[in-house]
């Protein structure tokens, strides 16, 4: 779920999805001996680049990469006197499957930066091409064959994630401000692709998480997930036809929200939002989604000393922001507890079903530390509570003057 986040939950139970949802097939992440020689040998021949260093990112189901490297002269789409900082990306072997996927996010790249949002620009290789093979041998069942992965290289831009950081009334507010601007932009964005695509990660398929529970060992945890799943197949579902559809980012969380610190390093002003990665959960879906999938991932922040904010307040923050900018539709609204909850469960059961299939992956542990604890508080805090909570921080920042 992220140039830093998604995972592979329909192991095993795949023959209970539809055909055309599209989910990893096998383990978390591709799996390739000598990688590191791979990847040099690999850019090397396909783009010209001399390794310096190269650095692993965090991520669900794909490998990421920070690539230092020097630009030869043999690919002319490569600026040898600009940044020798670069982002790969190894696809997950389901996404590898389906080359005409990476042409559309190179399209969507493209569509949003010219719209002003700061994002990656894929780099092509020294034939012009936007991606590239990487090929590694595999065993099973004592027979060897070799899995193709697709690879594609952009921009590394500037910044640091967002999760970390201190999740101040204003950096929240900043946040939901963002994801008003980020769904703006993709309003007007139309791929053939995208009008039959889906994948497990689309809010709307929630329900199907109910087939992963048994990867979570508590009982009263596997409850909750459970009512929340039943509350979006009764509450939110039956409104859809009511809920705005366009494309969406589908994975608005701290890791892919880049922040620099203020031009006044003396003051306490919170950092400014300075750019967007990763859209490989991209799809055509219900505009509210993002609005939710931002706020459960601000909820799901791993360190608890980042949190200034009391947890329910946080969607509140968020909202403010966004309905400042754009305003919600009564479904919309209605339906929004409901969808930040069901994000969550769709997180925390995700990693367990993933950390039980990949135990060394520390990266999905710390997901889950202060995320369980979150979304008990938020689903036990009385509906009406909550969204009247949610409702009077909207009022305070418009009393305020606060605007888009």
């Amino acid at each position: 779920m992220s140039e830093q986040e998604t995972t592979s939950m329909d192991h095993q139970r795949t023959q209970t999805l539809p055909a055309e949802v599209a989910v990893p097939m096998e383990t978390p992440k591709p799996r390739i001996e000598n990688i590191n020689f791979v990847i040099r040998k690999m850019l090397k021949q396909n783009y010209d680049l001399r390794i310096t260093s190269l650095k692993p990112l965090d991520g669900f189901y794909d490998l990421n990469y920070h690539v230092v490297a020097e630009a030869g002269p043999s690919n002319p789409h490569i600026n040898s006197s600009e940044s020798d900082d670069y982002f790969l990306k190894i696809c997950n072997a389901q996404d590898s499957k389906r080359p005409e996927f990476l042409y559309a996010v190179a399209l969507l790249l493209e569509h949003i930066r010219d719209r002003g949002i700061v994002c990656q620009e894929t780099i092509r290789g020294i034939k012009g091409q936007i991606m590239s093979h990487i090929t590694s041998s595999r065993s099973s069942g004592g027979e060897e064959y070799d899995m193709t992965y697709l690879a594609c290289l952009r921009t590394y831009l500037p910044g640091r994630p967002l999760e970390g950081t201190r999740l101040t009334p204003e950096m929240l507010y900043n946040l939901g401000q963002f994801v008003a601007r980020t769904t703006h932009a993709l309003q007007d964005f139309h791929h053939p692709f995208f009008d039959t695509y889906d994948h497990l990660w689309n809010l709307s398929n929630c329900p199907k998480i109910s087939e992963i529970l048994y990867a979570i060992t508590d009982g009263s945890k596997r409850t909750i997930c459970q009512e929340v799943l039943r509350s979006f197949v009764t509450q939110v579902l039956p409104l859809t036809s009511q809920l705005r559809k366009g494309q969406i980012h589908g994975d608005l969380n701290g890791n892919n929200i880049l922040i620099t610190s203020s031009a006044n390093s003396n003051t306490r002003s919170s950092p400014k939002i300075c750019g967007l990665i990763d859209l490989h959960d991209t799809c055509r879906s219900y505009l509210v989604y993002d609005l939710a999938i931002c706020a459960a991932q601000m909820l799901l922040t791993r360190a608890e000393e980042t949190r200034t904010v009391p947890v329910t307040e946080i969607p509140g923050h968020i909202l403010a922001g966004y309905t400042s900018i754009l305003k919600l539709l009564p479904a919309e609204r209605k339906v929004l507890r409901t969808c930040v909850a069901a994000r969550m469960v769709m997180v925390l059961a995700g990693s367990a079903h993933s950390y039980a299939m990949d135990p060394g992956n520390e990266y999905l542990s710390r997901i889950t530390q202060a995320g369980w604890e979150a979304l008990g508080v938020v689903w036990s805090t009385d509906p009406h509570v909550l969204e009247t909570g949610w409702d009077q921080i909207e009022t305070m920042y418009s009393a305020a003057g606060r605007k888009g």
